[in-house]
C-alpha cells in the first residue's frame, strides 16, 4: 500500500502532540498561560534557527494570510492546553480530534475541496464515539467540553488557512506565525503575574516547546501534500497512545462507556482514508 507522505507526516505529528498532552497533564500545577508561553516562545526559536540556516526570512510574504493562521491558531492553541490541563488526557485528546470534521467543513468552502458521503458517514460515527466518552460521564465538566470544541473549530479553520498556503509560502514560516502570535497572546498575562518556575517545570516546558515545534512542522507540511479531509483524519492514531500514555504513566483510567467512545472515534478515522 502506498501511503501519501502527507499521511505519514500526519502520523509523526500526532504521536509527538500525544507526548505534547501528557507533558501538558505534568505541568497541571502551573497556569495554561506560562505553559503556552514558554512553549511557544521555544518553538520560535526553533523556526528561528531552521530558517536562518536555510537562508529563509521568517516573515514570508503573504502577510495576511499567514496573520489570519497565526491568530487563528493561537487561539486554538490556548483553548486546547486549557482542556488538557482540565480533562482526562484521553478524553481531551478526543475533543481535540473533532478537528477534522471541522477541517472538512471548512475546506469545502475555503479550499474547494469536497468531502465524498463515506467521509461524512465515518466523520459522523467519529462524532458519536465523542458524544457516547463524554456525554454519559458525570465528572466531565462541559464547560471545559465546549472550550475543547472551540478549539477543534480554530484548529479545523487554522489547517485550512495552511492548505491556503500551498505553494505559497514555506511550512517553517507557517509555524513561526502559529507560535510567534501563542507567546504574544500569552505573554501579557506571564508578564503581569510573573514569577520563576522551577527548574523542572521549565525544563518540561523547553521539552513541549521542542516537540510542539516538531508536530506543528509535520502537520502544516502534511495539510500542504494532501487533501485536508484525508489528512485531519490520521491525527486520530495520537487518540490511542494518549489513553496508553495517561494509563501507564498518570495512571488514569476510563469507563468501559468511555471506551467504546474512543473506539469509534478510531474507527471513524480510519474509515474515512479507505474513501479518498
Amino acid at each position: 500500500m502506498n501511503i501519501p507522505k502527507g499521511v505519514q507526516y500526519m502520523v509523526a505529528s500526532a504521536l509527538c502532540f500525544a507526548l505534547v498532552g501528557l507533558g501538558v497533564k505534568w505541568l497541571s500545577h502551573v497556569s495554561n498561560f506560562e505553559v503556552n508561553f514558554y512553549r511557544s516562545l521555544v518553538c520560535v526559536i526553533c523556526c528561528w534557527l531552521v530558517a536562518y540556516v536555510q537562508n529563509i526570512s521568517v516573515w514570508g510574504n503573504q502577510h495576511r494570510l499567514l496573520t489570519m493562521r497565526g491568530v487563528i491558531g493561537a487561539i486554538g492553541a490556548i483553548l486546547l492546553f486549557i482542556t488538557l490541563q482540565h480533562l482526562p488526557l484521553a478524553i481531551a485528546s478526543i475533543i481535540q480530534n473533532t478537528a477534522p470534521i471541522f477541517t472538512a467543513i471548512l475546506g469545502i468552502f475555503m479550499l474547494r475541496q469536497p468531502v465524498s458521503l463515506g467521509q461524512w458517514f465515518c466523520f459522523a460515527i467519529a462524532m458519536g464515539g465523542i458524544v457516547l466518552a463524554n456525554g454519559f460521564n458525570p465528572n466531565i465538566p462541559l464547560f471545559y467540553v465546549t472550550l475543547g470544541l472551540l478549539s477543534a473549530f480554530f484548529i479545523g479553520m487554522g489547517n485550512n488557512l495552511t492548505g491556503m498556503l500551498k505553494g505559497k509560502e514555506s511550512t517553517i514560516v507557517i509555524v513561526f506565525y502559529l507560535s510567534l502570535f501563542t507567546t504574544l497572546g500569552t505573554s501579557n498575562y506571564v508578564f503581569s503575574s510573573f514569577s520563576l518556575l522551577r527548574w523542572e517545570d521549565f525544563t518540561i516546558c523547553a521539552v513541549l516547546g521542542i516537540l510542539s515545534f516538531l508536530s506543528d512542522l509535520l502537520s502544516s507540511r502534511a495539510f500542504q501534500l494532501s487533501p485536508v479531509a484525508l489528512v485531519s483524519g490520521i491525527s486520530y492514531v495520537g487518540v490511542p497512545l494518549s489513553l496508553f500514555l495517561g494509563y501507564l504513566i498518570i495512571g488514569e483510567t476510563y469507563s468501559v462507556t468511555s471506551l467504546l467512545g474512543i473506539g469509534l472515534v478510531i474507527a471513524g478515522a480510519i474509515g474515512s482514508l479507505f474513501f479518498e
